[in-house]
């Protein structure tokens, strides 16, 4: 007969060979979920690595794009700076003043010969309020721009306006001396 020490010996055995089987697979079970787990992990690093190589280009590109709007932006300073230099200095510069050609020729008796007719006068008039170009003087008057051109020219010509030649259309104002007599008109 079999001894009860011999069975004893063959269900520790089995029991110790299904216990080992069981944690087999509890192992095996736990290092592939563990496997899957590490594995998930691992391709989210890769995920993260390339979303941060990506952010670092877009920073390096943004950070590009920051300095040439500043560099434009210091550009852009200096010019204005240059302009309202200019401007500031233009303001500061006296006018340029034409006088009549025939100025020194025509004396105050001749030139209260003259006849003026009524557009003469009315630019005359027009003056009065201030310089004007010949086009700010053809807006009012709405005649062509020869007909204020030659008007423009006779008046210079005999002493009546003085042409400021820095700017460009001339400007035309009344010359100081004529006031009195060009009110009379």
């Amino acid at each position: 007969m079999i001894s009860l020490e011999f069975i004893d010996a063959v269900i520790t055995s089995i029991f110790i060979v299904t216990m080992s089987l069981v944690i087999f697979i509890f192992i095996n079970r736990i290092s592939k979920t563990y496997g899957i787990v590490i594995a998930n992990l691992q391709q989210k690093i890769l995920e993260l690595e390339s979303l941060l190589i990506e952010n670092r280009s877009q920073i390096n590109h943004l950070n590009e794009k920051i300095n040439n709007l500043l560099m434009e932006h210091d550009s852009l300073t200096t010019r204005v700076y240059q302009l309202e230099t200019a401007l500031y200095e233009k303001k500061e510069a006296p006018r340029k003043r034409e006088e009549s050609p025939k100025k020194m020729e025509v004396k105050k008796e001749t030139r209260s010969r003259v006849r003026l007719n009524e557009t003469e006068k009315t630019i005359l008039k027009l003056l009065m309020t201030g310089p004007k170009t010949s086009r700010e003087i053809r807006e009012v008057l709405k005649l062509s721009r020869e007909h204020i051109a030659r008007e423009l020219k006779y008046l210079y010509e005999n002493g009546y306006v003085r042409r400021i030649t820095d700017t460009k259309p001339f400007t035309y104002e009344i010359n100081e001396e004529m006031v009195e007599e060009i009110e009379s008109l």
